[in-house]
């Protein structure tokens, strides 16, 4: 809880048996931080347990050369913004809760870790005595450094370190932030809270991550070394050792996607206009550079895909007693589930 909150908005996952583990920390008013982040747990937690099933068989990657495990991981952190997003529309108490969230999954037949984040809880590793930040934090401050990076210093003084750019809860869509790594043995990762950086500095983690104590004891060291700091805010800490790995099995056997040979010259690259300089704000303009280089053909299909995301309009009463096909990629979305484990698409009626 730290020394100064009154209430711990901070929630975690150990789920060995799926080799899933995740990091949420919440905010919002009446206590509604402790709801977004537990919601934001559970649900990711639901739907890889609902999941689990359809999963033994996969292979690393999709005919697309997509990876599955990480389309899947991403898939759960969309349902989780969703479920946010409806307990807090449905509460005037809860209204404007959200969470941060850092997902790891361990795929360790294929060497793997799988890493999901939005908004600035981290995930570090340390391997070989190095330790190095996995994640990019979702921030005021480094959005505007990206696009701004000669912004006066005096003006980047006077910005709010904490702002959060991107969190669940804040909208029906959200980006995921999704990377792989390959694991190594020896490996430790640190999953953790703002709470817990901010008070405890990159050189005093890596001392701490480098003992050769058990994971538990680590993670409680640098909690009661971030309470002793100033403990201004909750503190979590999750750490995961990397014994050994096993023997490679990596299963890469989907049949690759075939690309038709066009007679004409492809245009050099397709802009999809997604976003827009106000914020992240989905617009479904396209444009291409040159212009009149797509065909007709493909034109249509990037519009298909952007109307939805253009669409304001809730998906209609769906069934979620049975299973379907998706309606993108067609495999099986399991019953119970909102979202398709494959692709991430919502499950339309």
């Amino acid at each position: 809880m730290g020394k100064v909150r009154k209430h711990n908005e901070d929630s975690l996952l150990i789920r060995k048996d799926l080799r899933l583990f995740v990091v949420a920390d919440g905010a919002g008013g009446h206590n509604a931080g402790n709801i977004a982040s537990m919601l934001a747990v559970k649900s990711i937690e639901n739907y890889f347990e609902a999941t689990e099933p359809t999963v033994a068989g996969q292979p690393e990657k999709d005919r697309f050369g997509l990876m599955t495990q990480g389309r899947r991981l991403a898939a759960a952190v969309q349902k989780a913004n969703a479920d946010v997003m409806e307990i807090s529309r449905a509460s005037e108490e809860r209204k404007g809760m959200g969470s941060t969230v850092v997902a790891a999954y361990l795929r360790t037949d294929w060497n793997r870790l799988y890493l999901a984040h939005v908004g600035d809880s981290r995930c570090y590793r340390l391997r070989a005595g190095h330790l190095e930040a996995l994640t990019h934090d979702h921030t005021m401050r480094n959005d505007i450094l990206e696009m701004r990076p000669d912004i006066d210093d005096a003006v980047l003084r006077r910005l709010p370190c904490g702002v959060v750019t991107r969190a669940l809860g804040m909208g029906d869509k959200v980006r995921v932030e999704l990377r792989a790594f390959d694991l190594a043995a020896g490996d430790r990762y640190l999953l953790c809270t703002d709470g817990l950086y901010r008070e405890v500095p990159e050189d005093a983690l890596s001392v701490a991550l480098r003992s050769r104590d058990a994971p538990e004891a680590v993670a409680r060291q640098l909690v009661a070394a971030g309470n002793r700091a100033r403990g201004s805010d909750n503190l979590t800490a999750l750490v995961i050792d990397c014994f050994r790995l096993d023997k490679h099995s990596r299963r890469d056997d989907a049949s690759p996607v075939s690309v038709r040979d066009s007679a004409a010259s492809a245009p050099e690259i397709l802009l999809l206009g997604i976003e827009n300089d106000s914020g992240m704000q989905v617009t479904g303009d396209v444009k291409i550079v040159p212009s009149g280089g797509y065909e007709a053909e493909v034109r249509r299909a990037v519009a298909e895909f952007v109307a939805p995301l253009r669409s304001d309009r809730p998906p209609a009463s769906i069934d979620l007693s049975k299973s379907a096909p998706c309606g993108s990629c067609q495999e099986v979305i399991p019953a119970g589930a909102r979202f398709c484990p494959y692709c991430g698409l919502i499950r339309r009626a």
